[in-house]
């Protein structure tokens, strides 16, 4: 089960409580309206299965919510800095192309690097050395 399916299975839990002023909507007369099985819906609300987005459409028309009301809200974007892209946007930008390429494959290569770097600090972490 993964975060966005356990969100989605909590919102439609949640939907089918609160259906009908409290009264709630049985899974079974849920899976009728959308044209699905029971068991799919059971899937949904346990995070097994995402539903697509026909089926989140369809379910946002029966409970009057906009699909984004299903979905988990979306992390904060990274910051950009600008002033870091437009030095190397000059040092750049009289490169041949082979030199660009070379520019290209060495930062890669040096993310490689770091990303090494960073799992070997999470594994030696996790050793024991006592």
């Amino acid at each position: 089960m993964d975060e966005i399916g356990n969100h989605i299975g909590i919102q439609i839990r949640n939907l089918r409580a609160a259906f009908n002023n409290g009264q709630g909507l049985p899974q079974a007369r849920l899976a009728e309206l959308l044209g699905t099985a029971t068991n799919t819906i059971t899937r949904w609300e346990r995070g097994v299965y995402i539903p697509s987005i026909p089926d989140l459409y369809r379910l946002s028309q029966v409970f009057g919510v906009k699909i984004a009301s299903l979905l988990p809200d979306s992390p904060a974007p990274v910051p950009f800095d600008t002033g870091r892209f437009h030095k190397l946007f000059l040092a750049v930008q009289t490169l041949s192309d082979q030199d660009l390429e070379e520019v290209r494959l060495y930062a890669e290569f040096r993310r490689s690097l770091a990303r090494d770097r960073s799992g070997r600090d999470e594994h030696d972490e996790s050793v024991d050395n006592t």
